[in-house]
């Protein structure tokens, strides 16, 4: 189970929020970078059944695939499982994870950059979950409480870290939801992980299946 991309020890993520919070427009994080830490734990280990989400950002030049689902404590473990420059990879490759996971979920924002993708995905015959603009801002919230409630695990990825740190919000209505464009770097790791933590929580079933590891 070899991580897929690099990994943060507690030095390299307080030097690089450290050298994050000397730019001058430096804010802080919604989720606080503490926080973040602490809820790391590369050992994490996901059961089925698993729920997957897929982003693209704006500019389309590189897009995202997460999954979450249980652990044994049953917190909730999210990770991303490609980040990829482009799109044109993601229908082959959620073609391939849904046929090994069988997934309660597929979920992508009907509003956002991903979702041109769709109609190639329901070609595939693969179990899409469209969110719409309240389905973001639940997802939104939910991963927020979760992170904040010690109820969240992820395992230390580069790519969702420096989006966290980074993802500034938007106003939805009386809620909030991340802002792709708002952000100062490609954040869709983040809204791919935050919609796959939203379609694991609605759809997961009640029933405890065996320990899996993901990769």
């Amino acid at each position: 189970y070899p991580p897929r991309f690099p990994l943060y020890s507690s030095d390299e993520f307080a030097r690089a929020y450290g050298n994050r919070r000397a730019e001058a427009d430096a804010y802080d994080p919604v989720i606080p970078a503490p926080i973040w830490e602490s809820s790391g734990d590369t050992g994490s280990r996901i059961m089925d059944p698993v729920a997957f989400a897929v982003d693209v950002c704006p500019d389309r030049s590189h897009s995202s695939i997460a999954v979450a689902g249980s652990r044994e404590d049953e917190r909730t473990h999210v990770e991303v499982v490609e980040y990829r420059p482009g799109t044109g990879w993601i229908p082959q490759r959620m073609a391939e994870l849904a046929s090994r996971w069988s997934p309660r979920s597929v979920v992508i924002d009907g509003g956002g950059p991903a979702a041109s993708l769709i109609p190639a995905l329901e070609e595939l015959d693969i179990p899409l979950d469209v969110s719409g603009a309240r389905d973001m801002a639940n997802a939104c919230g939910m991963f927020y409480d979760a992170a904040l409630a010690d109820q969240l695990r992820h395992v230390h990825q580069a790519p969702l870290t420096e989006a966290l740190l980074a993802a500034q919000k938007r106003p939805l209505g009386d809620a909030w939801a991340w802002s792709r464009k708002g952000s100062t770097v490609d954040i869709s790791p983040l809204v791919a992980a935050t919609l796959a933590v939203w379609g694991h929580s609605t759809h997961a079933s009640t029933t405890t299946a065996d320990a899996s590891v993901f990769f």
